[in-house]
């Protein structure tokens, strides 16, 4: 081999080696140390060079940015694709272009000033941490972050937030490149999107270079109810018997944190939906106190039996006041309660109905009311428990008659400000319990 052949093959050695040695080294460090890429490479990461790799054209094409949207891009830095993704939101859209880097702000804002971006009017700094964005819940159509997903040290938290923001059916899209150091694979994103409770909508691109979009879950995603109002209560009549042992069991530790970030108050009308054997009620006509009132909605006639057995027991039948029918149509004036509170009742209701009773109660509620919820939650993820119950319920309706739901965002949806929620299991089984103001 001639020796000039033999130096270019060292020198092609050597570099490959090194990248690769860079990239092992850099990615065994990142793995355990998580920080934005500093504000001094944002001229070297907007470069035409980078959007050769990674086509700005493709990137909004797999995100599904389109005319018109409101867009929060996490992470711009100095904005290699935020001019681009801009011009596609066009006149009518937003592009909050935000970074916890001033620096890198800083670079984006210069860039607006130069004559080629003179046209592009829409597009709004922000710096901010993506633990606490600078907006208000359900106000964006998109979010999307080009390789930034895996610089997040907790990315958990940051999924919440953006979960907060995303309008129902909003999308999330994720963008990574190969040669990034935190780049992961599209297993990995998949995964992380849907343990954090959004719907995986595809992936585009290829190993190299993809992107994974998401869709923030909506009514539509909640499985329905297919028994029959009369199938309901001849259920609940028959298992009214032991209802208090399945309760015990299964619902009390809940029910008892949801009441008590329900604050009742003495001297408070409050209504139960669904009060069962009654053993929440009772609780709530011990906080009403003498001059207070509570009032119970139940479907079963053996239910309301039970539990007006148990409250002339109890001493507290001056205080409180039972019905059975259907809550859909409450027989209550408007703006007559204080608080109302529902214990694995909301799930029961079919997925059109749930915004339904939402409207309703909001009408019972005084301004400033609050709504208890604690209910089987559809917010967790994609675990396997919640695709076995899920089939189960489809398979069993008459004997599995719950199922998962959105609770925060179903309240969220129908107007109330979500004051407290908490993720929780009964056993396996994902649970939310989430209080609401009444606006």
């Amino acid at each position: 081999m001639a020796p000039f052949l033999k130096i270019i093959l060292i020198m092609l050695g050597s570099t490959i080696g090194t990248i690769i040695l860079y990239q092992i080294i850099i990615r065994i460090v990142r793995k355990f140390v998580h920080f934005p890429a500093p504000a001094f490479i944002g001229r070297f990461l907007d470069s035409d060079r980078r959007r050769r790799i990674q086509s700005p054209d493709a990137i909004i094409m797999r995100s599904g940015i389109k005319s018109g949207m409101k867009i929060l891009e996490i992470g711009c830095g100095s904005g290699a694709f935020t001019t681009f993704v801009a011009r596609a939101a066009g006149s009518n859209g937003k592009v909050y272009a935000l970074d916890i880097q001033p620096g890198m702000l800083e670079q984006l804002k210069n860039k607006l000033l130069k004559p080629e971006n003179k046209d592009i009017n829409n597009i709004v700094p922000k710096l901010a941490s993506a633990y606490d964005l600078p907006f208000s819940d359900n106000s964006l159509d998109l979010v999307y972050m080009v390789s930034v997903f895996q610089e997040i040290p907790d990315t958990v938290k940051a999924l919440e937030e953006i979960k907060r923001v995303l309008k129902p059916g909003g999308i999330f899209a994720i963008s990574e490149f190969f040669i990034d150091p935190d780049y992961p694979l599209r297993s990995t994103t998949v995964k992380q999107g849907e343990q954090a409770g959004f719907k995986f909508d595809g992936v585009f691109g290829n190993f190299w270079n993809y992107t994974v979009r998401f869709i923030l879950q909506c009514y539509s995603d909640i499985l329905p109810v297919s028994r029959s109002k009369k199938e309901a209560r001849e259920s609940y009549d028959r298992l009214s018997r032991f209802y208090d042992y399945t309760e015990g069991i299964f619902e009390k530790k809940s029910i008892n944190i949801a009441l008590e970030h329900l604050n009742i108050k003495e001297g408070e009308e409050v209504l139960e939906i669904g009060f069962g054997t009654g053993n929440a009620l009772i609780k709530i006509a011990k906080c009403i106190g003498k001059s207070g009132f509570a009032h119970g909605v139940d479907i079963s006639p053996k239910m309301l039996e039970r539990t007006n057995r148990k409250i002339n027991k109890s001493g507290f039948s001056d205080r409180t006041e039972l019905i059975c029918r259907d809550a859909l149509k409450l027989p209550y004036p408007d703006k007559k309660f204080n608080a109302v509170f529902l214990s694995f009742t909301l799930e029961l209701f079919d997925t059109p109905e749930i915004p339904k009773i939402l409207k309703e109660i909001k009408r019972v509620l005084k301004p400033g009311g609050r709504l208890g919820v604690a209910g089987l939650s559809k917010d967790n993820g994609r675990s396997l428990f919640l695709r076995i119950y899920e089939w189960a319920h489809t398979k069993f309706p008459r004997s599995i008659d719950c199922r998962p739901i959105f609770v925060a965002y179903s309240l969220e949806n129908a107007g109330f400000d979500i004051i407290y929620r908490k993720k929780a299991k009964i056993f396996f089984a994902p649970l939310e319990i989430v209080i609401g103001l009444n606006k």
